[in-house]
């Protein structure tokens, strides 16, 4: 956590004492830089929103997963998006139609940038081409022609037909930005949205102000400050000290502390989000041993300490979707002894398993945003309950961490599970053995062939049984445990309005109309 936000922590503990048995930052440097309460009530008054994020990502929209922010902060926009019911509509875009393998799409008229220039064809065909020259998820981009028939008409042919193509335009990592006159991404981005960029200061604050010539009416907002505060509790004390006045994905306790006050109005959303428990296949290779750890995963008592704030499912889908006839493993401790007896583990005298004299132990990789600190515990203590010694490791976030580098035995993972209705491009990410996501090394030729299939197939029934089919495989094949689906959780002060709070991505949160009084 940066320095700064100390200051703010403690001064928030002096202020306020409702939040008690909440940590606090371990920083012991704090500086006094943070405005106080009263100029940041100030600023809110004269059109000024200040908002905490949990996660620092650099402004390079098309690179890692920073498109995600950069949307959130209301500085970039892409050529379609997903709406509140989570469909594919235009958005800088005014259609996108399919014939064979060729996609045609038409830009909206008097689209420009914050700078005043046009997005036309041309400068879209570079934004793209840009995103697969430096996003592992951008092949379908790499492989792909575009054609330019005129100022806001361009096509893309890619060597198959694509059925999901608009699902990718509107994946935040496709932002459109004025890539000709951008020399330095996380200090002078140039782009669509409401709000343009005026500082930046790493892993500590980004600031904007309001488009001025935004193609798509007046902005309400003069201006809005984003701090980082990867601490749960630091961004409570900091939303009731007037610090911030808005977070999203508070942890459980805040949104009870919240919701009892009406001074705050705490606005939940279902979202295509999943959490996930992954299993590294090189560092575990014994299936039985796999099974027996997902065995010994009681997921009534992760929803208990997630308060409400997720629903338990048994695949990466609610079993009222399309794509969510799934079958988890069973909550079964006794057939998750027998299994460890199986692989030739005998229980020690302290009852914990152990084979050759050595213990059966997993390191368990985790991050502590999004109350997964809280459900690594609880996994910790489930699985010494079964008898399996757990060591967890703690990281700030996951991308650029375990999740890159695979080093984990079990990690938590917390994501996206579709850009708008189609849960392709997840699933291969996931699942496939040579997904950029695929952390714990999953493979699975049956899986590959699958997801090769469904990357064309465009009628529809053959799409959902394929979905249905390669997530049952991974569940049978103990890749991954899917065991809770979100919601998307807003915390902001009662005086704050239309935050993205019905929208069910966390990458739609500042917009022209949000406002403060």
């Amino acid at each position: 956590m940066k320095k700064k936000w100390l200051g703010v922590l403690l001064s928030a503990m002096l202020a306020v004492g409702t939040l008690a048995g909440c940590g606090s930052s371990s920083d012991a440097d704090a500086s006094t830089e943070t405005a106080s309460t009263d100029d940041a009530a100030g600023a809110a008054e004269g059109g000024h929103i200040n908002m905490a994020v949990s996660f620092w990502y650099e402004l390079d929209a098309h690179t890692d997963y920073n498109g995600w922010y950069t949307s959130m902060y209301g500085i970039t926009e892409t050529l379609f998006k997903a709406n509140d019911s989570g469909e594919i509509e235009g958005w800088l875009a005014e259609s996108g139609t399919a014939e064979g393998n060729v996609w045609t799409i038409t830009l909206k008229d008097g689209v420009t940038f914050s700078n005043g220039n046009p997005v036309t064809s041309d400068v879209v065909i570079k934004n793209l081409q840009r995103v697969a020259e430096v996003n592992e998820r951008g092949v379908t981009f790499a492989s792909a022609t575009f054609e330019a028939v005129d100022d806001k008409t361009f096509t893309i042919t890619t060597p198959e037909v694509y059925p999901t193509m608009l699902d990718d335009l509107a994946d935040p990592f496709t932002s459109i930005m004025d890539v000709d006159n951008i020399t330095d991404y996380n200090t002078g981005i140039i782009a669509t949205g409401p709000f343009t960029l005026t500082s930046y200061a790493v892993e500590d604050s980004v600031e904007l102000a309001a488009n001025e010539s935004y193609w798509d009416g007046d902005v309400a907002l003069d201006s809005a400050s984003v701090f980082y505060i990867p601490d749960a509790a630091t961004e409570a004390m900091s939303l009731q000290s007037g610090e911030i006045d808005m977070y999203i994905n508070p942890d459980v306790d805040s949104v009870a502390l919240f919701s009892a006050d009406s001074n705050y109005t705490v606005a939940s959303t279902p979202k295509t989000m999943i959490r996930t428990l992954i299993f590294n296949q090189e560092n575990i290779p014994d299936a039985n041993v796999r099974k027996a750890v997902a065995e010994s995963i009681d997921k009534e008592g992760i929803e208990a300490i997630l308060g409400g704030t997720d629903s338990l499912t048994e695949g990466a889908y609610s079993s009222e979707s399309a794509y969510g006839a799934v079958t988890a493993l069973p909550y079964d401790t006794a057939d998750a002894e027998s299994l460890l007896t199986e692989a030739g583990y005998t229980k020690n005298a302290d009852g914990m398993f152990e084979k050759d004299g050595q213990p059966l132990t997993l390191r368990l990789a985790y991050y502590s945003a999004r109350s997964n600190d809280k459900i690594a515990t609880l996994m910790q203590d489930q699985l010494k309950d079964a008898g399996i010694t757990v060591e967890m490791v703690a990281y700030d976030e996951p991308e650029g961490t375990y999740m890159s580098t695979g080093d984990f035995d079990l990690a938590v993972y917390y994501c996206s599970s579709s850009a708008g209705t189609d849960p392709y491009a997840f699933l291969n990410a996931e699942l496939s053995s040579t997904g950029s996501m695929n952390s714990g090394k999953y493979s699975n030729p049956e899986v590959d062939t699958l997801l090769t299939e469904m990357a064309t197939c465009t009628d529809a029934d053959r799409r959902v049984e394929i979905a249905t089919q390669v997530q049952q495989m991974a569940i049978d094949d103990v890749s991954v445990v899917y065991y809770a689906i979100p919601n998307k959780i807003t915390v902001m002060k009662s005086t704050v309005t239309n935050a993205g709070e019905t929208m069910p991505k966390d990458y739609y949160i500042l917009n022209k109309d949000t406002a403060i009084s």
